[in-house]
């Protein structure tokens, strides 16, 4: 089955006398397989640095360790340790009983020790999910900045830009002092999804969640591409990264399609007179079928719908505005808080600007007759909570929580965020029912194990 492409606008209809509006294409992904799924590739890329020592160590070998036993004898496991340096933990292999044992015995040697060329362990599991011609799923787990190899960020993701291949890239941020900006990064390069895991905080949820969509994925290398008629101007995409703009032409790049969980992008045109009932853009969207590989495209124009009066709002289309309005909120206030570190104290104005940015959402989710719908409910507490988080946290914890929220709302991602369970859909929850499962009755490694 192909995904369905729909486009809508954000009212009924547009008068006359309009000369933009924000419209929504909405993808419908198929529904996931029910008899036999396709099998997966999974490589783990973890951090095993001196400053993961400890309850960050243990619980991510724990949350390994269950994620593999959640796998089916045709997946594939893989797994790569880097600190100063990279060694492959454990070849790729199939998760048969005997490559699950052998796989787990590999993970309890993780000891953690020196620094972080995070870069290197990164483009070391690549290239091991790069090994088959449909790549795989990299999960990479770390909790700190890099401190050797490769250490600025433009020349990591450049490096990522050049090895992610067919692959996809996924990033789990532990504690304070991760780079969550660059993680956030690499996760939307890789078409993926970045998780913030707090201090003390336990990753078998959001690694769980992972595995629930990848399990479920129906399709890959998802493309929209947005194609503006003469007569028409595009004005904004509402994403933060992931587009790409040739003259009249808008490509976003998007994470791998769940089956049956809808996928929108928000954006903004303009036109003229001459434009008002004939088609002023093309939407295209190319996606290849994990089941089949066959590649799938679908195709829908975009005419403006035109009356006397403007229309009501579409509940709708004024729902997924909201919410990608709602995350670009948040990701121009973590990059707010992060060029404003020079300053001594920039929470109380950081605050301020996030709070009327707040109450700017609530009026157009009140306006549009969408304010009690539980995703944009859920959205606006989310940012409400921020803005009193900021007031008595430190700034450093204050920006990863923005950026994780931000990647939360783009990706409509709850898990072990703590926002909320709105977001929350049913493939990521059945994957942390299998890991939480399988985990039961495993002890967690112990210190003295190596």
């Amino acid at each position: 089955m192909v995904p369905e492409l729909r486009v809508l606008s954000e009212h009924t209809a547009l008068a006359l006398t309009d000369e933009r509006a924000t419209f929504v294409a909405r993808i419908l992904p198929p529904p996931a397989p029910t008899e036999q799924r396709p099998p997966v590739r999974l490589l783990l890329a973890l951090d095993v640095s001196g400053s993961m020592n400890g309850t960050p160590l243990e619980t991510a070998v724990l949350s390994a360790r269950g994620l593999v036993r959640a796998l089916a004898p045709l997946d594939t496991f893989g797994a790569v340790a880097f600190h100063d340096s990279v060694a492959v933990l454990a070849p790729p292999q199939r998760t048969t009983a005997a490559g699950k044992a052998i796989v787990e015995e590999q993970l309890l040697r993780a000891s953690a020790s020196g620094g972080t060329d995070l870069a290197s362990g990164m483009l070391k599991a690549l290239d091991l999910a790069n090994a088959t011609e449909t790549g795989g799923r990299v999960l990479l787990l770390t909790d700190g900045c890099p401190t050797t190899g490769a250490t600025d960020e433009n020349q990591i993701l450049t490096l990522a830009r050049g090895a992610l291949g067919p692959s996809t890239l996924s990033t789990f941020g532990f504690g304070r002092a991760v780079n969550a900006g660059l993680l956030s990064n690499l996760a939307d390069l890789g078409r993926g999804h970045y998780t913030f895991i707090e201090t003390g905080e336990t990753p078998v949820a959001a690694i769980g969640a992972e595995l629930g969509g990848l399990l479920a994925t129906v399709a890959t290398g998802v493309e929209l591409t947005l194609e503006v008629f003469p007569g028409g101007r595009l004005e904004q995409v509402y994403r933060s990264t992931g587009v790409t703009h040739d003259g009249p032409r808008a490509t976003v790049a998007l994470p791998s399609l769940i089956g049956d969980e809808p996928v929108a992008v928000v954006f903004r045109l303009a036109w003229d007179e001459a434009s008002v009932g004939k088609p002023i853009a093309r939407l295209r969207l190319v996606s290849r079928s994990t089941e089949t590989g066959a590649k799938n495209e679908a195709v829908a124009d975009l005419v403006v719908p035109v009356a006397m009066t403007r229309g009501a709002f579409v509940p709708e289309a004024a729902r997924e505005v909201l919410l990608a309005r709602a995350a670009l909120v948040l990701f121009e206030a973590s990059e707010a808080m992060k060029r404003a570190r020079q300053q001594t104290d920039p929470r109380q104005q950081a605050a301020a600007s996030l709070s009327e940015r707040l109450g700017e959402l609530r009026g157009a989710a009140q306006a549009a007759g969408v304010i009690a719908d539980p995703e944009v409910s859920a959205a606006l507490s989310m940012i409400e909570r921020l803005v009193s988080e900021m007031a008595r946290s430190d700034r450093g914890h204050a920006q990863q929580n923005m950026v994780a929220a931000a990647a939360a709302l783009r990706s409509m991602k709850g898990t072990i965020l703590g926002v909320t369970d709105a977001f929350v859909s049913s493939s990521q929850r059945s994957g942390v029912d299998r890991i939480r499962t399988s985990i039961m009755g495993i002890e967690p490694k112990k210190k003295s194990e190596h």
